[in-house]
């Protein structure tokens, strides 16, 4: 069966998870952007037996983490159902070669309309937009278009700064973003596109560009934002030259706006929480100590997805607080979780690096409190 709509911070283990429910599974794959390896919120599912299937296909239209499944039998072609010939064949290649990503696009958007209006371009395969469950199923900004051949994205790609809904939408090959970063001064991969955390919420994009040119001439930035046009705290920011990365690079550890940045070259936050290297461990485990304190986390996390990551240590989390701004209510990237042993915390305290929402948590020993 392929599947669409996917949280793009669910992983293969999650997914074997809740839908091993169904049945047996043979083989599962979530289909990643060769660029970046980023998730694409689409996987392959294969079954041992029909039953499998026809459970599984009764998920779709269900609410999931946040967005809304699209489950049906895949396309001729086994795992190569990813888009593209009809026949099955090579069609691995058909995502990344003729898609497009469009941004700035209107809450009210819908996808029929974006398959209306660039079908003029081409026969369009496919098309994935974000939508916010929360408010209302309106769109993200932003959407992935795939056609069925070249013609139809160099025809798509000439809609770039043109106007729809109202809006002037920026349309580019998908993950061109990278592409862009080897432009001057070198390629992404030494250190021309890096990554920013730590934003103010409400700091707009030209403010940010702003600032950073300081460093150096600036490509592209790209502030992924909320639902309601909000910083989601963290940008990639793409430099012409590599001095002007290293130059930013230098800002790590300042304060900007009232909070603490942290600046790196892209990738590293991946990589670190992959090897476990990179940030300072835990310090020293105090005495009786049952709780522990998780940092650098995505600000778009609840406490139900606490509960979720740390369910295996020991029996579970036995209390989770997020702590929250006094004035807005959002979320400060901080929570304490508790449990009822210190067996347990030392379970949890061998997750960091695990990300939660998209984002790669750290984590520390809580200081026992005082009766």
């Amino acid at each position: 069966v392929f599947i669409g709509g996917l949280p793009y911070a669910a992983t293969e283990d999650v997914l074997q998870e809740d839908f091993g429910e169904c049945g047996e599974i043979v083989e599962l794959r979530i289909l990643r952007y060769p660029e970046t390896g980023h998730s694409k919120g689409m996987a392959l599912i294969t079954y041992k037996n029909p039953a499998g299937v026809k459970a599984a296909l009764a998920y779709d239209g269900d609410n999931y983490g946040g967005r809304i499944l699209e489950v049906r039998l895949d396309k001729k072609g086994g795992v190569g159902g990813e888009g593209g010939s009809k026949d099955g064949k090579g069609k691995g290649k058909a995502d990344s070669q003729f898609e497009i990503f469009v941004r700035g696009l209107g809450p009210t958007t819908k996808e029929h309309g974006l398959e209306k209006e660039f079908s003029k371009c081409g026969k369009v395969e496919r098309v994935k937009m974000d939508i916010d469950i929360g408010n209302g199923g309106k769109c993200k900004g932003y959407a992935w278009i795939t056609f069925v051949s070249k013609s139809g994205l160099d025809s798509a790609i000439e809609l770039n700064n043109t106007v729809f809904g109202g809006r002037t939408i920026t349309v580019e090959k998908s993950g061109q973003h990278k592409a862009k970063g080897a432009g001057k001064g070198g390629d992404a991969s030494s250190g021309v596109e890096v990554f920013v955390r730590g934003l103010p919420l409400d700091l707009p994009e030209d403010i940010l560009q702003k600032d950073f040119m300081e460093c150096g001439p600036i490509a592209k930035i790209n502030m992924p934002r909320d639902s309601d046009g909000s910083c989601k705290g963290f940008a990639w920011i793409t430099f012409e030259t590599q001095e002007g990365a290293d130059k930013a690079v230098a800002f790590n550890g300042d304060v900007y706006g009232g909070k603490k940045l942290m600046v790196e070259v892209a990738g590293q936050h991946r990589s670190r929480a992959q090897s476990g290297k990179g940030k300072p461990g835990p310090g020293a485990k105090p005495a009786g100590c049952t709780s522990v304190v998780v940092k650098c986390l995505s600000y778009n996390a609840i406490e139900a997805d606490l509960f979720k990551a740390f369910a295996k240590c020991g029996s579970g989390p036995s209390n989770v607080k997020i702590l929250t701004d006094w004035d807005s209510g959002k979320s400060k990237g901080m929570a304490f979780v508790d449990f009822a042993d210190e067996k347990a915390v030392d379970q949890a305290i061998k997750l960091i690096g695990t990300e939660i929402k998209g984002r790669p948590i750290s984590m520390d020993y809580a200081k026992p409190r005082k009766q």
